[in-house]
């Protein structure tokens, strides 16, 4: 069944690895405040995907997450997670902005690789590792790290 809007029940605590990957039709998710963990791959490859606000109650967000959602042009990331996971915004080709919330520590490997329209990327004062390539392939990106944040040490 093709569905442009998906709405998860409140009460719904994760969504397991690769659940709604490859679903050309989806435009739009809404997350419910229950949800903890987002599994791998879950939206992999969702093209037309616009926008993803992750509520406060997630915890984890798994690898590939959101990787090839090339109409992705917004993301609220969550302010419980602590670790951005490899690959989770891979290929995001429309994504602008992002704003790393206080509390996430690491930003794995390849996480905004390949985010060609990506500029500016607020670094919070909590992150203590950047992985490898994390912003290989974002031609336009800025990094914007707290006050607080020693960028220098992270790169």
């Amino acid at each position: 069944m093709k569905y442009s809007t998906i709405i998860i029940p409140k009460g719904r605590i994760r969504i397991s690895d690769w659940r709604y990957s490859c679903r050309i039709s989806l435009i739009n998710i809404i997350l419910p405040d229950t949800l903890t963990k987002i599994g791998n791959s879950c939206f992999y490859n969702c093209e037309n995907l616009t926008e993803i606000n992750i509520p406060n109650s997630v915890t984890f967000i798994g690898e590939d997450c959101f990787y090839n959602c090339i109409s992705l042009t917004k993301i609220t990331l969550s302010n419980s997670i602590k670790k951005l996971n490899p690959n989770c915004f891979y290929n995001c080709n429309s994504l602008t902005e992002i704003v790393i919330p206080e509390g996430v520590e690491e930003i794995g490997d390849n996480c905004f690789c390949g985010c060609l329209s990506l500029k500016n990327i607020y670094l919070p004062s909590t992150l203590k590792k950047i992985g490898k390539n994390c912003f290989f392939n974002c031609p336009k990106h800025n990094l914007i790290p707290h006050q607080d944040c020693n960028i220098n040490d992270l790169l």
